[in-house]
Parts: C-alpha cells; sequence; structure tokens
C-alpha cells in the first residue's frame, strides 16, 4: 500500500495515538483511579461505549495542489472509526507548509498537515520541527491504537 501520507496522519492524531481502548465507562474509571492512586503515570483512556457511529468519508472537493483528505487516506477497524473520523474531519494532507499557507485564506477552518508531519490548524497555529533522533516516530508505517481489552485496533494510513 502507498504510505506516502501515513506521517501526515501521525501528526494529525497527535496524542490521540496513544489513547487506550476500554470496553466501558467503569473500566476506564477504574483504570483512572488506579493510575492517581497508585501514581502509575497518566493515560489518555477511551470507552468503547462513548465512541461515535461512523458517518463516512469526507465529501468536499479536493482543493488544487492538495494531496488528499485524511479521512480518504485512512481504514481503521469499525470500532474506533467514529473517533477517526471526528479527529480527521477538516484535515487536509498538503505536499509542503507553502501550500498550507497557500491554501489556508480560501479555506477557513481546515487544519492543513504535509507529507513531512507540519501541521497548520484551523485556529492558525502551526506545528512542527524535528529531532536529532528522527522526531520520535514508530518504526513503521501503520498506526496502532492500543486496547485494553484485546487485540490493538490497526489503522492503516496512506491507503
Amino acid at each position: 500500500a502507498d504510505n506516502t501520507c501515513a506521517r501526515a496522519i501521525e501528526a494529525a492524531l497527535g496524542t490521540h495515538l496513544h489513547a487506550v481502548l476500554v470496553h466501558d465507562q467503569a473500566a476506564a474509571e477504574a483504570i483512572i483511579g488506579r493510575l492517581t492512586e497508585k501514581q502509575l503515570g497518566v493515560a489518555a483512556i477511551l470507552p468503547e461505549s462513548f465512541v461515535p457511529h461512523s458517518a463516512g468519508t469526507q465529501m468536499e472537493a479536493l482543493p488544487e495542489g492538495a494531496t488528499a483528505w485524511a479521512l480518504d487516506r485512512i481504514k481503521s477497524d469499525k470500532r474506533v472509526s467514529g473517533v477517526i473520523e471526528r479527529l480527521l474531519e477538516r484535515v487536509l494532507i498538503v505536499p509542503n507548509l507553502s501550500t498550507a499557507l497557500r491554501l489556508r485564506a480560501n479555506h477557513p477552518g481546515v487544519t492543513f498537515v504535509t507529507l513531512a508531519g507540519v501541521m497548520l490548524s484551523g485556529e492558525g497555529m502551526l506545528r512542527g520541527g524535528a529531532t536529532a533522533e528522527g522526531g520520535g516516530e514508530a518504526p513503521g508505517r501503520e498506526l496502532i491504537v492500543k486496547s485494553w481489552i484485546g487485540h490493538p485496533y490497526l489503522l492503516s494510513a496512506g491507503v
């Protein structure tokens, strides 16, 4: 599969990639309670029962110069697709920052993310850069939403 958009998808999802999916609200409360009580750290927990229903893919024309709408380049397990759709709604993948800056004026509220992972939010905030270690990306181009209740949910980026 074409994975040219994987870094852009990773940047758009940001810290949400580290969320742990649990069966229900009670499990989420128990985990947060234990983490707090034992001072074990902080985690983002998503009860499966909180995940909204999937609505479908992005249905907007692709602006000239853009690579793709993020939703059109990812497939996810149906149990998490509603969350992924909300996170990537109105996220446009572009080749580079100059394209994002050029398109921004005519596309208010759209978040732009470059193939290199630089993000320009709908509010106008830029996020990007690199570290000497290569930015800390996962070694593969598959994004995993961890699951507390069984198997991880695989998201395929760049499809």
